[in-house]
């Protein structure tokens, strides 16, 4: 019985949908936000000022977007489908925020992104992962953004090491961004409902941004979860990454190795940025290598028999000769040492 009630409730909700001359299109995830306390709510937590410029992602029929507009001083609206387009224009026509509009018409994942302050979004759920990282990599930096997802899919962003959420989605996003779960959204403050419950999270950009090469930190991390019901040893020994980006501007190193298993990594980071890597799920033991450029061989074999297997060393590497960074290949011989010893 209640399944019948439900279709007949979608029924009512598409019949009034067709009654304002729309169409909710299911492939764009189209589900509009109706309830007025829950659009006040996102607008309040993003501590939106009246000199600043927004960023909104899916207006749909502007319920939100005419509210912001009252406090902001230009609301940029992304919309990809072009009948909601014409439905927020007509909105807010004839009315001083008319002016304070800019429509950008187009997949927002294609299209560079403006400079703004502020970015709320009520977005189609299938696009959350990779716009959230094309929102964290924009330069120059914003405030903060407020942002709608699917509930599942905000825990995975707040949740911390140990948490069964605890993915790579959580490592790369905090390690980039302070996330903060604001409010939980129920699937009926929505038209048409979606069959998901909602949350809303709220991200703030660490400025300055972690110093680190993102591809080769996201290569590392893509391994530590490469499957979720491997142990780390098994992930470790079915991928090997082995390379090295040594640049002569940097007095050392950072090297990543699994002892015994067959992986290392190379970054071109500072010493002082290790603690980036204590937020894998495995035991780290951190050193410093003086590696003597004459005759290096034999200084590798007595680092590599000092550390146990199956454990992360995050080790800065430095000539002995003029305490620079070593040759490349002195540090390929040492990640090699130490991956495949014993």
């Amino acid at each position: 019985m209640g399944k019948f009630q439900t279709r007949g409730k979608e029924e009512r909700d598409q019949r009034r949908g067709n009654a304002q001359g729309l169409v909710f299109n299911k492939d764009f995830g189209q589900h509009i936000l109706k309830n007025p306390l829950v659009v006040d709510g996102i607008i309040e937590k993003s501590g939106m000022r009246s000199t600043d410029t927004v960023l909104e992602i899916g207006p749909g029929t502007g319920n939100m977007t005419v509210k912001m507009l009252e406090k902001s001083k230009k609301v940029i609206a992304c919309e990809v489908d072009p009948r909601m387009v014409a439905e927020l224009q007509k909105r807010v026509m004839g009315t001083p925020q008319q002016y304070k509009l800019q429509m950008l018409v187009g997949d927002v994942l294609r299209a560079d992104l403006p400079f703004f302050d502020v970015c709320v979004a009520n977005m189609p759920y299938q696009i959350s992962s990779p716009f959230v990282f094309k929102l964290l990599l924009h330069r120059p930096f914003f405030r903060c953004a407020v942002l709608m997802f699917q509930r599942e899919f905000a825990q995975r962003l707040v949740a911390k090491p140990g948490d069964a959420l605890y993915c790579r989605l959580s490592v790369n996003t905090q390690m980039l961004a302070r996330v903060d779960m604001v409010m939980k959204v129920g699937k009926n403050n929505f038209r048409p409902p979606p069959k998901v419950e909602s949350s809303v999270v709220r991200i703030v950009v660490h400025n300055p941004p972690p110093p680190i090469n993102f591809q080769e930190w996201d290569g590392l991390v893509r391994l530590a979860f490469v499957r979720k019901n491997k142990t780390l040893l098994s992930s470790f020994k079915s991928k090997v990454c082995m390379c090295a980006r040594v640049s002569p501007s940097v007095c050392a190193c950072v090297c990543v190795c699994v002892v015994g298993v067959g992986v290392g990594v190379c970054c071109n980071i500072d010493s002082h940025q290790k603690h980036m890597f204590h937020m894998l799920p495995i035991p780290i033991i951190s050193a410093t290598c003086t590696i003597d450029q004459t005759s290096y061989q034999p200084d590798i074999v007595e680092i590599a028999s000092c550390y146990p297997l199956n454990t992360i060393v995050l080790f800065s590497v430095i000539s002995s000769y003029d305490r620079c960074a070593p040759n490349p290949y002195m540090v390929i011989d040492l990640i090699r040492m130490m991956c495949f010893w014993r």
